[in-house]
Formats: C-alpha cells, structure tokens, sequence
C-alpha cells in the first residue's frame, strides 16, 4: 500500500494538474490509502524564514503516517509473517528426550529418582499393588 508522499513523487513537478491531483486522491480514499493533508498556508509562508517549522510539520505527519499504517496492518499475533512461533512443539521434545533417555543419551534425574524410589519401595514390599490389594 503506497501512501500519498509516494504517489506524489512518482508524478513529474511540471506536469501537475488539478484534475490529476484530484485522481490521486480519489484514487487514495477508494483503497484506503492514507492521505497527507496539505501544508498549511502559514507554515508554508514561515519556513522560508525558519526551516524548524516545516521539519516540525513534517514530522507530524510521519508521526500520522507511521500510525495509521500501523493501525491498517494486521495485529501481530494474527500475521504470521512478522509473529514469532510462540510456543515450542512441547510433546515432540518430551518424546524426543524419551526416546534419547532410552537409549542412555539423556539423562532425566526426575524420572531416575522416581524410578529408584519405587524400586526400593518394592524392595520394602511396600509397592503401590500391594495397598490395592489391601484395599480390597
């Protein structure tokens, strides 16, 4: 999406028209391009004297371009061009690092500690099966 600054440099200086400003910014309000308001006639007449007040005009209105672009574009978390893949693929690398762990490339401390306690608790005879089996 071109904005009017654009459109307006691609149009030669001399050649310069009412009717083909007129179409530009026709042209504009149908695809909802943003349109750059004309400089005022006193800022216009005071930047030959002081050149701040037209960089400050200018600036205000790149400010007003910058966030109407922003607000026309799609939020970041819809566009997956410009959104980051949040959230890691979490069940691949669990499985993963089971299968890793298997074959003694990885080592889970929390699942080995969990291991030794149970097989030390069926040591004891103090397994899970056994308070079942009592339950009954």
């Amino acid at each position: 999406m071109k904005n009017w600054a654009k459109l307006m440099e691609q149009i030669p200086k001399k050649n310069v028209s009412k009717y083909s400003l007129r179409m530009l910014k026709l042209r504009s309000k149908i695809f909802n391009e943003y349109i750059r308001p004309p400089m005022p006639f006193e800022i216009s007449r005071a930047a030959i004297r002081d050149p701040r007040q037209r960089q400050s005009w200018d600036s205000i209105q790149y400010q007003n371009e910058r966030l109407v672009m922003r607000f026309a574009s799609l939020p970041l978390d819809l566009d997956y061009r410009r959104s980051m893949r949040y959230y890691p693929a979490h069940p691949q690398i669990g499985d993963l690092m089971t299968v890793l762990r298997q074959h003694g490339l990885y080592r889970n401390e929390h699942k080995d500690i969990k291991e030794e306690m149970s097989r030390l608790r069926e040591l004891r005879e103090k397994s899970n099966s056994n308070r079942d089996e009592l339950d009954e």
